[in-house]
């Protein structure tokens, strides 16, 4: 059996709808992950993909986004095992 996961995509108004940039932490009990947006991909082309982060055996996380123009996001509540989109408001 595999372990917890959570998929995020992040969504934002402007150039930088994907926020490249932003980054993503992911804390639960004494655990922090964190990864940066960015694009990624072949020759001449990139994708910026929603991010994977890899938490164990836990059911619930806290996660908080540091928007590229340096907004930090509240710290919101999700569990664990799915895919969502993180949209700034």
């Amino acid at each position: 059996e595999t372990g917890a996961w959570l998929q995020l995509e992040l969504r934002q108004q402007g150039t930088n709808t994907r926020a490249v940039g932003a980054f993503v932490e992911v804390r639960s009990d004494d655990q922090l992950w964190t990864q940066e947006a960015t694009v990624g991909g072949g020759h001449a082309g990139g994708n910026a993909g929603a991010l994977h982060f890899g938490l164990g055996e836990t059911d619930t996380v806290e996660v908080r986004v540091h928007w590229p123009d340096g907004l930090i996001g509240e710290w919101r509540a999700m569990t664990t095992n799915q895919r969502v989109t993180l949209t700034r408001d």
